[in-house]
């Protein structure tokens, strides 16, 4: 009976600590994390949950173009050549990458992108891991700095 008692305590314990926030979410599934200053996607998650977790970009931008109805692998002509979008919408040019160094470019593309477009820049980080690491922290700053909007879907 101690122990049942015991158990009890602790999940009331842990409750205490748990809470949600206020939501308020945009048309996206999105909204600001004040905590973290980063934007961070939650009906995106239920759109994915029964995927499995480790997949490439290319996979994560399919499904993400998907949720928020974009178009994938747009195509920009310009003077010197063409430039790929991972995913575009009526308002907003969008790079897609993994929560890897190789995203680090994506900040790059979607501003040359914007420019030929005229389009809103958005760069969208694919967390696979749910940890905030160097990488994803320097992309966060930078767009803020930048002004390009920065997207964090947890998967």
């Amino acid at each position: 009976m101690r122990i049942h008692y015991f158990f009890f305590l602790i999940s009331l314990f842990i409750n205490f600590f748990a809470y949600a926030h206020d939501g308020s979410l945009n048309e996206k599934g999105c909204h600001a994390d004040t905590s973290s200053e980063n934007h961070h996607c939650h009906d995106a998650l239920v759109l994915m949950k029964d995927e499995v977790k480790k997949h490439n970009e290319n996979h994560y931008n399919d499904l993400y173009a998907k949720f928020i109805q974009g178009v994938r692998e747009s195509v920009y002509e310009y003077e010197k050549g063409i430039i790929k979008i991972d995913i575009e919408t009526p308002t907003e040019v969008i790079e897609g990458g993994l929560d890897k160094r190789s995203s680090i470019d994506s900040v790059h593309q979607v501003i040359f992108a914007s420019i030929l477009s005229g389009k809103k820049p958005v760069v969208v980080i694919y967390d696979t891991n749910n940890i905030i690491d160097p990488i994803e922290y320097q992309l966060s700053k930078i767009c803020k700095k930048l002004g390009i909007e920065y997207r964090r879907v947890l998967y």
